[in-house]
């Protein structure tokens, strides 16, 4: 069973990152991050507090924008519009989800594209990092792509989507299912290369998964232990998609500074 750790990838991304900071900053132009962050939610705390550990690794500055869970959309656009306008802002952020009275949709289509290096908008001026990292790692250990079925549980915007939209432009067998799918055990059962990105904890069980698949994590959806013992490969609990996202997020950041003239 071979362990698809991202902590080589990301550390190799990381050091393109720092070349272009370091470049940047002799032309007294420092990358910026600006991240949006609405209400206390756990989990978001964390993310935001991870992004910003490794601004600070990176040289990249950091500058968080919060607001309360009661706060208005407009406020937040407000805020988005004025970042848009800060040529010492290179990339926004929103962090997800929203609170459910929002309109996601439209907040997040008011980053403009230059700044959007989380690819919210799903505008492609750079490829988001989530879905990225997946690529990354079927490439970075050369997992063989060519006529298998590749299944993605989940078509959320950030991964699900964006993801499938990545392999398909390969020419890649894929197919996209969620809870609503018809047969949907069904489909699961038969990936060659299954890709999780539902957000529930434990939902890829070891019945679930085709003996001498690739199964890889976005987060914590597969029951690792029990799964392990099935597969050609898989992503480890911790340190799999999660550090290559992040070290692309900052790789796209300092790419869109290096675009300021």
């Amino acid at each position: 069973m071979i362990l698809l750790s991202g902590k080589k990838i990301s550390e190799k991304i990381e050091n393109e990152a720092l070349k272009i900071v370091h470049v940047m900053r002799k032309k007294n132009i420092v990358p910026h991050l600006a991240v949006i962050l609405v209400g206390h939610r756990a989990d978001s705390e964390l993310y935001v507090a991870i992004k910003k550990k490794k601004a600070s690794e990176l040289g990249i500055d950091f500058s968080l924008y919060r607001f309360e869970e009661d706060e208005s959309e407009e406020s937040v656009i407000e805020t988005i519009n004025y970042l848009n306008d800060d040529r010492q802002i290179h990339g926004i952020i929103v962090q997800l989800p929203l609170p459910s009275r929002f309109d996601t949709e439209k907040v997040l289509k008011t980053i403009n594209r230059e700044k959007d290096v989380d690819d919210l908008n799903g505008l492609g001026k750079y490829s988001g990092p989530s879905s990225m990292a997946v690529v990354t790692i079927l490439d970075e250990y050369k997992i063989e792509t060519s006529e298998k079925n590749i299944v993605i549980v989940g078509r959320g915007r950030l991964v699900g989507q964006p993801l499938a939209k990545l392999l398909e432009k390969r020419g890649l067998n894929v197919e996209s299912v969620d809870i609503d799918t018809h047969d949907l055990i069904r489909a699961i059962r038969g990936a060659d290369i299954l890709i999780a990105a539902t957000g529930t904890p434990g939902i890829i069980t070891e019945e679930l998964v085709k003996k001498g698949s690739v199964v890889i994590s976005m987060g914590n959806e597969v029951n690792f232990d029990k799964v392990k013992n099935r597969v050609e490969a898989i992503t480890p609990v911790t340190g799999g998609v999660g550090p290559i996202t992040v070290a692309l997020l900052f790789k796209n950041t300092a790419d869109a500074a290096q675009g300021i003239r």
